[in-house]
């Protein structure tokens, strides 16, 4: 049986961790000439500062096809599990020993950050009976 309490439920563990997310996301993009004086003692060679950037975009978009591969193999429930297990990278990048262990940190985070925008809209239509809510908290997550 379909239980709207936990679609909401669910629905807010979707959305406060990925406003977690977002919140390490931005901060560890506008503190990138600390992190990188901390790890190489100055800034970088612009072209492996972008070669970082762009490979987190790719993981991301590798990240989206995962993330319905799992849906697809372990249901909503299990499948936001692993999305938001992926998101503690983003804690454990803090103490990663050097730039490339934190980088691949930051890559699995973002990897949980896509599979937890992938997962709302599945979590929605799977709890949420009405149309009108459906309507509304799709809009709600799409401006969130």
């Amino acid at each position: 049986m379909v239980n709207k309490r936990k679609g909401y439920f669910m629905l807010s563990v979707l959305w406060l961790a990925y406003v977690t997310f977002a919140m390490n996301w931005v901060a560890g993009s506008s503190l990138t000439p600390q992190i990188t004086k901390t790890f190489f003692g100055g800034p970088v060679d612009p072209v492996v500062s972008e070669l970082v950037n762009y490979s987190i975009t790719t993981a991301r978009v590798f990240a989206n096809i995962l993330a319905a591969i799992i849906l697809m193999r372990l249901g909503a429930k299990k499948a936001v599990g692993v999305g938001v297990g992926l998101l503690i990278m983003g804690l454990i990048a803090i103490w990663m020993p050097n730039y490339w262990a934190y980088t691949i940190a930051r890559m699995v985070m973002a990897i949980g950050g896509s599979m937890v925008i992938v997962y709302m809209n599945p979590v929605v239509s799977r709890y949420i009976s009405d149309p009108k809510e459906k309507l509304k908290i799709n809009a709600a997550n799409t401006v969130s």
